[in-house]
């Protein structure tokens, strides 16, 4: 298949680097009876074009003050920058490629806590940019 970028970042591919899923043996099913913590990090790595993007997801879920599932999911997106691209290299690590990573550590999420017999754990979409504009 030909490239048809000519300036710009290319979507190489994503590859799951850790994860980490526990529960409580008895929890609260009813998920909206509990409270969530939801903790992304952002990492960047270079060499050469290749643009190495890790973002880690942490989420918990808490009942009173007990922690009733722990999770950390850590993937890394593999990019090419490509001639020129007109988006500065830094606004597209800080928003636009963990906007393109999410989907996927939400997926895999979504996954566990159904192999883990609970319901679908499905975390809401994620603007990058508030994130990045209270770091």
């Amino acid at each position: 298949m030909e490239n048809l970028v000519t300036n710009g970042y290319l979507f190489d591919s994503v590859i799951l680097l850790e994860t980490h899923f526990e529960r409580l043996p008895q929890i609260t099913l009813d998920l909206s009876k509990t409270n969530q913590k939801i903790h992304i990090e952002n990492e960047v790595q270079q060499n050469e074009n290749k643009i190495f993007v890790i973002l880690t997801l942490h989420f918990d879920i808490f009942n009173n003050e007990t922690i009733e599932v722990k999770s950390k999911i850590k993937m890394v997106g593999i990019f090419e920058k490509i001639g020129t691209p007109k988006l500065e290299q830094d606004i597209f690590v800080r928003l636009n490629a963990p906007a393109m990573l999410f989907p996927y550590l939400r997926e895999h999420l979504t996954n566990l806590s159904v192999k883990a017999g609970l319901p679908p754990i499905i975390v809401q979409p994620i603007n990058f940019e508030n994130i990045s504009q209270k770091n």
